[in-house]
C-alpha cells in the first residue's frame, strides 16, 4: 500500500483477508474468542471475521451501510448493530455517509484515490465505546477489526 501523508492519500486501498484469516488462525491457535468487527461490509467476501463466526465464535458486526446489512442479516449469525463508528463529537447524530461501498466515509472527502460516489445514506453514529458498553462486550475481548 502506498500512503501519501501531506495529500492524505492512498493508492491502493486493499485487504488481504487470506493472509489475515491465517495469521488470526495461528495467534489464536484453535481458541474461540469474541470479535467486533467495525465496517463489517460484505458478510463473506474481505470479511475480517467470517472465517471465526464460522469455526464457532460469537462477535459483533457494526455496519451503517443498508446494502450490508440487509445481506448481513441474512448470511451472518452475529448480532448486527446498524451504526457508523464516530467521535464523541459526532455521538447519537445522524450524519450523512458518502456510500462508496468497501470505501464509504463520514468525511467529506474519500481517502483511497479514484473513489468517488455521489450516494449519500444518513446513519446514526455512536462512540465505540459506547457500542461495546451498550452491548456488554467484555473489556478483553479477543478480535477488533476497524
Amino acid at each position: 500500500m502506498s500512503l501519501n501523508f501531506k495529500t492524505k492519500t492512498t493508492k491502493k486501498f486493499k485487504n488481504r483477508p487470506d493472509i489475515g484469516e491465517e495469521l488470526v488462525k495461528k495467534f489464536f491457535k484453535g481458541k474461540n474468542g469474541f470479535f467486533v468487527d467495525v465496517g463489517a461490509n460484505h458478510p463473506i467476501i474481505d470479511s475480517q471475521s467470517y472465517h471465526l463466526e464460522c469455526i464457532g465464535w460469537d462477535g459483533i458486526l457494526v455496519e451503517p451501510l443498508k446494502t450490508y446489512t440487509n445481506m448481513l442479516l441474512k448470511e451472518r449469525s452475529a448480532k448486527l448493530i446498524e451504526v457508523a463508528c464516530s467521535s464523541r463529537e459526532n455521538h447519537n447524530k445522524v450524519l450523512e455517509i458518502i456510500d462508496a461501498g468497501v470505501h464509504s466515509t463520514l468525511n467529506k472527502e474519500p481517502i483511497a484515490v479514484g473513489v468517488s460516489s455521489n450516494k449519500t445514506q444518513k446513519v446514526k453514529c455512536k462512540t465505540l465505546d459506547s457500542v461495546l458498553k451498550d452491548n456488554n462486550v467484555k473489556v478483553n475481548f479477543e478480535f477488533l477489526s476497524i
